[in-house]
């Protein structure tokens, strides 16, 4: 029979009692957890990408009745799509912002006409037929 002088660990207290590692600080787990969350929902809505937040709680024997109790935060963060363009390459394999084979076609200097207004401006045409 055991004469426990201790009260019994519970994950509440792990969590309570207990710091974690996030975004190169040290804090207490359920500060750590709440602003990973938040920091995953808000770059999971800009980016429309899936997110996740894993707690570990990791024991490991020691001797006799003893463990080692580690705890860590791992954030799958969402990432943003790579910026992709279209570039065109020739046969020497460098590459071009336009297509190099694309014939070009030249014209002379070209020349401003100016147009005579077509359509007859409303007011005007409203004061004379008055």
């Amino acid at each position: 029979m055991s004469n426990r002088t201790s009260e019994i660990m519970s994950m509440h207290d792990v969590i309570a009692e207990k710091t974690v590692v996030y975004n190169h600080k040290v804090l207490p787990i359920g500060e750590a957890l709440d602003r990973a969350l938040a920091d995953i929902a808000y770059k999971a809505a800009r980016y429309r990408k899936p997110g996740g937040v894993t707690f570990h709680v990791d024991l490991k024997p020691g001797s006799m009745n003893r463990m080692t109790l580690s705890t860590k935060l791992e954030v799958k963060e969402p990432k943003p799509d790579a910026m992709a363009s279209e570039v065109y390459v020739d046969n020497s394999g460098q590459l071009f912002g336009e297509d190099p084979d694309q014939m070009r076609l030249a014209f002379p200097d070209a020349t401003v006409v100016s147009l005579p207004n077509a359509a007859p401006d409303m007011k005007s045409a409203a004061a004379n037929d008055e």
